[in-house]
């Protein structure tokens, strides 16, 4: 649909993890991909819990513009005892082959760069975060993004973290997503 003067009004879709899952470093060997919930941060001290999703922009036609790409999650459980430490990063990953009833804490990809940093979760509730840039680069490159939520600063003497709804959830308008606007 052409909008006033000719010009092509910008698309908006949401995807769908095709993979969500989390890993414990207690547990090196445990696969929990299957489970309705991923979470981040550290339990049963110093048990350090990251959670990886990945995404693929394939569904995105050829040739677009990216203008902006969000991450949602919907955050149902909030766990520590002390709201300023509740702090994360969001890594990108860039080996997207970890599979969902694979990884382990054992196996994990390597993380990369923080595209959020310090970033505050005390309250359960949707949050979204903009990533805008690397969508951009993974769109135009392999088509996948892969991210990983880590505590910040990793500090294995806290008690903290959160759970986020996975796309494993029954209820579909639970799950995780990328929006991404392109023209």
């Amino acid at each position: 649909m052409i909008g006033l003067g000719g010009v092509v009004p910008p698309t908006t879709v949401q995807i769908n993890p095709e993979a969500d899952s989390f890993v414990q470093s207690y547990y090196g060997t445990t696969n929990y991909g299957s489970l309705t919930y991923f979470g981040a941060g550290v339990t049963q001290a110093p048990n350090k819990v990251r959670a990886f999703l990945r995404f693929d922009l394939t569904s995105i036609p050829a040739g677009k513009t990216i203008s902006d790409a969000k991450l949602y999650m919907s955050v149902w459980s909030i766990w520590g005892t002390v709201a300023d430490q509740r702090k994360y990063d969001l890594h990108f990953v860039s080996d997207d082959t970890w599979g969902e009833l694979t990884i382990t804490s054992n196996n994990q990809p390597t993380r990369g760069a923080a595209l959020i940093s310090a970033t505050q979760i005390s309250t359960t509730g949707w949050k979204n975060y903009s990533i805008t840039t690397q969508v951009k680069t993974e769109y135009e490159g392999d088509g996948k993004i892969s991210l990983c939520w880590d505590d910040n600063p990793e500090n294995t003497a806290k008690y903290e973290g959160f759970y986020a709804y996975s796309k494993d959830h029954p209820t579909s308008t639970n799950w995780p997503y990328l929006e991404v606007t392109y023209s």
